[in-house]
């Protein structure tokens, strides 16, 4: 699964950059299907600021910061647990 836009935003510093400094593969777990783990391999690129030159990963809508699973699953998770 790849999201192809060309720039990302810098939160710190509002800078849009399209700089890319290099790309993180990340495997992020999501619902399973016919009872069957699914692995979803992302690329999370990283980008660099042209303003204040520190890298940064961009926001992927479907996965919080730092996490290993997709925000679907989460919420099943979360549901499941408390029925």
């Amino acid at each position: 699964m790849e999201v192809y836009a060309a720039k990302a935003v810098w939160r710190r510093c509002e800078n849009i950059s399209s700089h890319l400094h290099q790309n993180h593969w990340l495997l992020v777990g999501d619902l399973p299907i016919s009872n069957r783990t699914v692995w979803l391999k992302v690329n999370r690129r990283q980008f660099k600021c042209s303003t204040c030159q520190k890298p940064f990963s961009e926001q992927l809508y479907f996965l919080g910061n730092r996490r290993k699973y997709t925000y679907r699953y989460a919420f099943e998770i979360v549901f499941a647990s408390s029925t």
